[in-house]
């Protein structure tokens, strides 16, 4: 786990906030996160699905119990979940020379009253490292527009847009 340094502007979640692993008990706070990076880019209507939520816990819960998977938290230290990101390995048969095995990074999400303290940076740091120890030789992940500049500041590279989706840019950052 690796607490986060108070940037700056201060806040009101940075100085107890914690990146950890999620469990069981972050799942609904996890998905309010996924719900709102949603929003932000998607005009979702999550009340024309009434069973996403239970769905998506049942996913989640899977993901946070399996090996393949790392999904991590921003814990304000009062409880609440301010910010979620997710790791999982693409594991294939190595190569003669090195690994075939990628790891990639989605679902990141920080609440806007928690921005700009090293939240997301410590996320996504947690989650390369997590890539890398499991063998990955390479980590990618698909920005959102707004987003793509912090990943290159990260040491992420653009690269062409997704077959799935030109607005956003695949990205990767090569060990």
């Amino acid at each position: 786990m690796s607490r986060i340094v108070v940037g700056a502007g201060g806040g009101a979640y940075a100085p107890n906030l914690l990146i950890r692993p999620a469990t069981v008990n972050d799942i609904d706070g996890v998905l309010a996160m996924r719900r709102a990076l949603t929003l932000s880019y998607h005009p979702a209507d999550f009340d024309a699905h009434p069973d996403w939520a239970e769905r998506a816990a049942s996913v989640l819960a899977n993901m946070i119990a399996g090996p393949t998977h790392r999904i991590v938290v921003a814990d304000s230290g009062t409880g609440g979940v301010v910010g979620c990101g997710t790791a999982r390995l693409d594991v294939r048969l190595p190569w003669p020379g090195g690994s075939a095995t990628t790891g990639e990074i989605a679902d990141m999400w920080v609440d806007p009253a928690a921005r700009g303290h090293g939240v997301a940076r410590a996320m996504i740091d947690d989650l390369v490292a997590w890539c890398r120890e499991r063998g990955a030789r390479a980590v990618t992940l698909h920005s959102t527009p707004a987003a793509t500049g912090f990943y290159e500041r990260v040491g992420f590279h653009v690269g062409v847009p997704s077959a799935t989706s030109e607005r956003f840019p695949q990205m990767w950052l090569d060990f």
